[in-house]
């Protein structure tokens, strides 16, 4: 059984993230998160530049993409500008029972209430977030 994914952006880095995951035979890509508002209804693979449709269109609706229960999001938002907004983003993935893989580790310290764990980063792994519960 797949790995059922949502990638959350399509920027520098979210576009090779969704070629990744086009390419992992064991990865389904279900969902694509944009923050853009030209790029909702755009196909997944159009907006990585892949060539080719992956038959998943962008949308900004956080709660759909949630009621779509993946198993992982793979998590590639710049967060430099809202650091604090991308946290709570991560703790509501991470709430509602959702995996989640991130190119960027935190600015700040996780505070030992909360319910995100950090896992540094590899060489061969990005940042992994999971709950501690």
């Amino acid at each position: 059984m797949a790995i059922r994914v949502v990638q959350w952006s399509t920027g520098n880095v979210g576009r090779h993230a969704l070629a990744g995951i086009d390419a992992h035979p064991e990865l389904e890509l279900v969902g694509l998160f944009v923050s853009n508002p030209d790029k909702v209804g755009r196909d997944a693979g159009e907006l990585a530049g892949l060539g080719k449709t992956l038959g998943v269109s962008g949308t900004s609706d956080i709660d759909a993409l949630l009621a779509l229960k993946p198993d992982c999001i793979v998590h590639t938002a710049m967060a430099d500008d809202r650091i604090f907004e991308a946290l709570a983003d991560l703790e509501r993935f991470l709430a509602a029972g959702i995996n989640v893989v991130s190119s960027r580790q935190p600015r700040r310290p996780v505070s030992r209430s909360s319910s995100m764990a950090w896992i540094p980063a590899s060489p061969t792994m990005p940042c992994h977030w999971c709950s501690r519960a």
